[in-house]
C-alpha cells in the first residue's frame, strides 16, 4: 500500500523533527526556574522580556543557552479572548473590528504581563505602520521563534510568491514593528506547541499582545490600509487555522477582520507585500468557507487584474486559478441556484486556464495509480509551490465543484437518465479528487496537503474503497503529525462519512 513518506535528509534523519527539536531545546534550556518564577510574579517582571524569560534575564543573541534540567516556563497572566457569539454587520468596519478577533479584553490583563494599550508603542511614522527605532527582539528566545518563522513557517505564506515576501520582507519590517513581530512570534510558538512540547500558553500571551496592539492601529485612518497591518492580520488568521485543534472551532474573527480592511476603498492591491497578503487571504478564505459551503468573503468586485497572458510569471498564473476558483464558490454557495450562463463562463475559464497555462506547469514526472501495485493515486512530481499548492490544486478543486454543483444535471425525477448523470457526476469528482490527493502525497509542499483537508471536506465521502480510505487517513495523519497542521477534525469527518472505527 502506498504510504506518504516523512522529508527526510541524506542521512536519514527527519528534517521536520531536526528543525523543532533544536529550536524547542534552546526554548527549554532558558525557561526560568520555580524560584525565578515566583521572584517575577512578585515584582512584576520586566515589560521588555519574552513570556519564556524573566525580568532579570540578558540572554545575548550570540550566547549560548545555560545547560541544565529544563523547568516549568513562567506563568502566563490570564487573558480574556473571548469574543461575542451575535452577528455583526461589516458596513462599519473600524467599529466592526473591535468586536472580533482584535476584540480583547484589556482590563483582565494585569500590570505584570508587559503590555500596554498605549497606541505610541506602534505609531506611524514614514508609512511603517508601528515602527520603533530599535530591534524587537530581546533574547535569544524570540531569536529562535523569529527563526522558525522564516525558516519553516514563512513559505506557508509564499505559495504564490516568488519574491518570498513573507519569508523575506516581513522579518525586514518586523524588526521596527512591534505588533507585527509579536504576530511573528504567537505564530511561532503555537505551531512548536503543535509539534513538540512547548507549552500553548507561550503563544496565548504573544497573541493577547498583538491584539491589544492592533486595536488602536485600526482606529487609525493611516495605518488600517499598511502593509505591516495586512501582514500581521493575516498571520493572525494563520494562527486562529493552526489553534482550531486546541478550541475546537473556528469562528474565523481575523478573517472577517482582514475581509474588511481588504474591502476598502483605500486598501492597496499593488505589487509587494500587500499583494502577498492579498492573496493569502483569499486563500485562507476559501479554506474557510469551501468545508463550510458557504460564499467566500472575498470581495470579488475588487477582481486584480488577471489576463491570459502566458509571459506574466508562473505566480500570476497561479493566482488566476485561485481567483477562478472563488468566483466558482460565489456562484455554488449562493443564496440562489447557479445559473447556466455564469456557470457557463466559469467552465470556459477553467478550460482556458488549463490550454493556456505555462508549459512549466507541466509535471516533471507522472505515473498513473495502480490498485495492484497499492498505488491508489498518481503519482506528480512538480517543481514549484506555486505549481502544485495553488495552480493544479484549485484547478481540479474547480472542477469538483463544477461537477457537483452543474445546473444542467439530471435530477432524481429523470429515472434512468439521473443514474448516468450521477454516474458521470462521480466519476469526475473522483477523477480530479484522486489527482488532487496524488499532488499532496508526491511533492514536498506542505501546503498541498492543508489544501488537500478542504477538498476532502468537499468531496471525501465519495471514496468508497477501504484501502483507499487507509491510504487517505494515513496521508492526513502524517500530515497532522508532522507538519502540526490540524487535521484530527477531517480524519474523523471521513471516518463517520464512510461509517469506520
Amino acid at each position: 500500500m502506498q504510504r506518504f513518506q516523512q522529508p527526510r535528509d541524506k542521512k536519514g534523519a527527519s528534517l521536520v523533527t531536526f528543525l523543532t527539536d533544536s529550536t524547542v531545546e534552546d526554548l527549554l534550556s532558558q525557561q526560568a526556574s520555580p524560584q525565578q518564577q515566583n521572584d517575577e510574579l512578585s515584582t512584576g517582571g520586566s515589560k521588555d522580556s519574552s513570556p519564556m524569560l524573566g525580568a532579570g534575564d540578558t540572554t545575548s543573541l550570540y550566547q549560548i543557552a545555560p545547560n541544565g534540567p529544563p523547568s516549568d516556563a513562567l506563568q502566563c497572566p490570564a487573558v480574556d479572548l473571548s469574543f461575542p457569539e451575535e452577528e455583526t454587520s461589516l458596513e462599519t468596519s473600524l467599529d466592526f473590528m473591535r468586536l472580533i478577533g482584535f476584540a480583547t479584553n484589556t482590563s483582565s490583563i494585569s500590570s505584570d504581563a508587559g503590555m500596554s494599550c498605549d497606541p505610541r508603542r506602534n505609531e506611524v511614522d514614514s508609512g511603517q505602520a508601528g515602527e520603533r527605532s530599535s530591534c524587537l527582539i530581546k533574547d535569544r528566545t524570540e531569536a529562535h521563534l523569529l527563526r522558525h518563522f522564516c525558516q519553516t513557517l514563512a513559505p506557508w505564506f509564499d505559495v504564490t510568491d516568488s519574491n518570498r515576501h513573507f519569508q523575506l520582507e516581513v522579518p525586514k519590517r518586523a524588526s521596527n514593528c512591534e505588533v507585527l513581530m509579536n504576530a511573528i512570534f504567537a505564530l511561532s510558538a503555537l505551531h512548536l506547541s503543535r509539534v513538540s512540547s512547548l507549552r500553548p500558553s507561550i503563544a496565548e500571551d504573544y497573541h493577547s499582545r498583538c491584539n491589544i496592539q492592533l486595536i488602536p492601529l485600526l482606529n487609525d485612518e493611516r495605518c488600517v490600509t499598511n502593509d505591516n497591518v495586512l501582514a500581521t492580520v493575516v498571520i493572525l488568521r494563520k494562527y486562529e487555522e493552526l489553534n482550531v485543534v486546541i478550541t475546537g472551532q473556528d469562528h474565523g474573527h481575523h478573517l472577517m477582520g482582514v475581509s474588511a480592511l481588504f474591502s476598502s476603498p483605500d486598501c492597496p492591491l499593488g505589487e509587494g507585500l500587500s499583494q502577498a497578503a492579498f492573496w493569502q487571504f483569499v486563500r485562507q478564505d476559501i479554506y474557510m468557507s469551501l468545508p463550510k459551503r458557504q460564499p467566500p468573503r472575498t470581495p470579488i468586485s475588487i477582481e486584480p487584474p488577471l489576463t491570459n497572458d502566458t509571459t506574466r510569471p508562473e505566480c500570476h498564473w497561479a493566482n488566476r486559478m485561485v481567483w477562478v476558483t472563488v468566483a466558482i464558490m460565489t456562484l455554488c454557495f449562493g443564496d440562489e441556484p447557479p445559473d447556466s450562463v455564469t456557470y457557463d463562463d466559469h467552465v470556459q475559464k477553467v478550460k482556458e486556464w488549463y490550454e493556456n497555462k505555462p508549459t512549466s506547469f507541466t509535471p516533471m514526472f507522472y505515473r498513473g495509480r495502480s490498485i495492484e501495485d497499492g498505488r491508489y493515486f498518481p503519482e506528480i512530481w512538480l517543481s514549484d509551490p506555486w505549481h502544485a499548492a495553488t495552480g493544479w490544486q484549485y484547478y481540479h478543486l474547480a472542477k469538483i465543484l463544477l461537477a457537483l454543483y452543474n445546473p444542467s444535471l439530471q435530477r432524481p425525477g429523470a429515472g434512468l437518465k439521473y443514474q448516468r448523470a450521477h454516474l458521470e457526476m462521480e466519476r469526475d469528482v473522483l477523477e480530479h479528487a484522486r489527482l488532487a490527493c496524488g499532488i499532496a502525497s508526491s511533492n514536498d509542499f506542505v501546503t498541498t496537503r492543508f489544501t488537500l483537508c478542504a477538498i476532502l471536506l468537499t468531496c471525501g465521502g465519495w471514496f468508497r474503497s477501504p484501502p483507499e480510505q487507509e491510504a487517505i487517513i494515513d496521508l492526513l495523519s502524517a500530515t497532522g503529525k508532522e507538519s502540526g497542521w490540524p487535521t484530527e477534525s477531517v480524519i474523523e469527518a471521513l471516518k463517520e462519512s464512510w461509517v469506520m472505527e
